[in-house]
């Protein structure tokens, strides 16, 4: 399993930079992508952003990859929906945080699992 990050496993396997993510998913050495957190700078960016991201997303999942995702402190909105949420209703991503259970004292997360890995994924974000 590889999953697209900034480390030097990923750097030897693909090579720097998240570019080089696009070219694996391409190539097929992703079982999946897992971003966790700030996938923007902002939870609206600007459109040439947006467009390039779309279309970045749509080749990822028509490549059968699934991306997982959990919310960053710059993709929140409390009051608005972010790229984020379009992304997830194309069907091109997916949200990883699931609150299982949330009381004042404590918040239980259920996981995703992947189903080619059956990886078990969690994720805490802006809630």
């Amino acid at each position: 399993m590889l999953l697209i990050n900034w480390s030097n496993k990923y750097e030897e396997s693909c090579g720097p930079g998240l570019a080089s993510g696009w070219y694996c998913t391409e190539k097929q050495f992703l079982d999946f992508i897992l971003i966790p957190g700030d996938m923007f700078h902002v939870n609206i960016p600007e459109m040439r952003v947006q467009k390039y991201a779309f279309a970045k997303f749509k080749q990822v999942h028509d490549a059968g990859i699934p991306v997982y995702v959990v919310y960053g402190s710059h993709d929140f909105s409390p009051v608005a929906n972010s790229v984020i949420d379009l992304l997830a209703e194309t069907g091109y991503i997916t949200k990883v945080t699931k609150v299982k259970e949330s009381t004042e004292e404590k918040i239980t997360l259920d996981f995703l699992q992947d189903e080619k890995t059956q990886a078990k994924i969690a994720g805490f974000s802006g809630l």
